[in-house]
């Protein structure tokens, strides 16, 4: 499914990013955060199949997953072998393990995101990461 955005919704940040599904089922995209929601986006069929080498430096374009920030539960840090990742938790029970670059851009724009649009606010874990209070 291309990315396709709601009239009036815009893109707020865009940045490199791995959806981790397990340590070694791990896929790259691209992470963005637009207006309205979080979208997480796999280059397309034909560069995933032939020339996988390249996925880290192309835009994705096939959303894998994407939500709108009032369904953020929490974020936490953590880790997958020597990296760093987050964990991101839905008010659904889903979660989703994911690495990005710029991490701290990233978190803050997010946190501003979920805090402007979720109905709640945003409140420190103490271990770098957030939970949503509604």
């Amino acid at each position: 499914m291309a990315i396709q955005l709601n009239p009036n919704e815009r893109y707020v940040l865009e940045v490199r990013g791995t959806h981790l599904k397990s340590f070694i089922n791990v896929h790259q995209g691209t992470i963005y955060l637009t207006t309205e929601r979080f979208i997480f986006a796999r280059p397309e069929k034909g560069i995933r199949t032939w020339a996988p080498m390249l996925e880290g430096f192309v835009d994705g374009v096939d959303v894998a997953f994407q939500f709108p920030y009032n369904m953020f539960e929490s974020i936490k840090k953590g880790r997958h072998g020597f990296a760093s990742k987050l964990t991101i938790r839905l008010l659904s029970g889903d979660t989703f393990d994911i690495q990005v670059t710029n991490q701290d851009t990233w978190l803050s724009m997010l946190r501003d995101m979920i805090t402007n649009k979720s109905g709640g606010h945003v409140v420190d874990d103490g271990m770098g990461g957030f939970y949503v209070m509604r």
